[in-house]
């Protein structure tokens, strides 16, 4: 199985650093060879902001892993929260 481990893509995975980028760049890799899985390996707790899973990607949080949303909006991109009246207040 391919398998992608986020850790090997640079993710921090201690739940307090932004993730986003080394899962993006996991997820990319997987989509580019033929897709597979990506991986949040045991024991991480994983903080993320926003990424985009591509088609053939099968995105795998294990037993034992946590995958926290970042609160910043600013970890988001604007049109993900176009059409919330609150959201825009905020931009």
């Amino acid at each position: 199985m391919n398998q992608f481990d986020i850790m090997d893509f640079g993710a921090a995975g201690d739940g307090v650093t932004d993730d986003a980028v080394p899962i993006q760049r996991a997820a990319d890799a997987c989509a580019d060879s033929g897709g597979k899985r990506v991986l949040i390996p045991s024991g991480r707790t994983v903080l993320a902001g926003s990424f985009e899973l591509r088609s053939r990607v099968d995105f795998h949080v294990a037993e034992g892993a946590t995958l926290l949303s970042a609160t910043d909006i600013e970890a988001f991109p604007r049109h993900v929260f176009s059409g919330s009246e609150e959201a825009e207040k905020r931009l």
